[in-house]
């Protein structure tokens, strides 16, 4: 009985888990000269929507390419606000052994971006 109760329990875990996991899609890397969007992974939208704010972010701010990437000699920053394509975007969390990477999440209501810049 006890081992029925476990089984019926980690299920309805599962099927709780199951579509919020299954909500995320990855999108690959983007492949370019320079900081280049890797693992992107949208939720609630495409995954073309997804690279071309991840590549509109990746770039510098100065024109024509009107970015939000700052290189510094510590490592990337992103510009404050950055706003892309509607999506307001901020570092997650900073990657690598001395932090020069960064993973960055952009957002527009329910939909979200997520990418790393290295």
């Amino acid at each position: 009985m006890r081992a029925l109760l476990v089984t019926l329990a980690v299920a309805a875990l599962a099927a709780v888990a199951g579509p919020a996991a299954a909500s995320a899609k990855g999108c690959g890397d983007i492949l370019d000269e320079g900081i280049t969007p890797q693992n992107i992974a949208v939720s609630r939208t495409s995954c073309a929507k997804g690279r071309s704010v991840a590549d509109a972010v990746a770039k510098v701010p100065d024109a024509p390419w009107r970015g939000c990437v700052v290189i510094r000699r510590s490592g990337l920053r992103l510009t404050d606000p950055c706003v892309q394509q509607g999506f307001r975007c901020a570092v997650a969390e900073r990657l690598g052994a001395r932090g020069f990477g960064m993973r960055v999440q952009c957002r527009r209501g329910s939909r979200t971006v997520t990418f790393a810049l290295r």
